[in-house]
């Protein structure tokens, strides 16, 4: 799943479109309170959530198309 955090959904849907990214769910996450949860703080951050429910991050740069 992508997260588009702290910007409009029609932002979200122009990445989307331009990275060929939409081949998975996206949430457009305006104000913020996923990342808020999740504990991150900047672009490109991946979290790993775990079926028991706990996460792992990692930073870096997604290679997209």
């Amino acid at each position: 799943m992508g997260v588009a955090g702290l910007d409009s959904q029609a932002a979200m849907k122009d990445f989307v479109r331009r990275t060929g990214t939409g081949t998975f769910m996206q949430l457009s996450d305006e104000q913020g309170a996923v990342w808020t949860r999740l504990q991150v703080s900047q672009q490109s951050t991946f979290v790993f959530v775990k079926p028991d429910g706990s996460t792992r991050k990692g930073l870096g740069t997604a290679r997209l198309r």
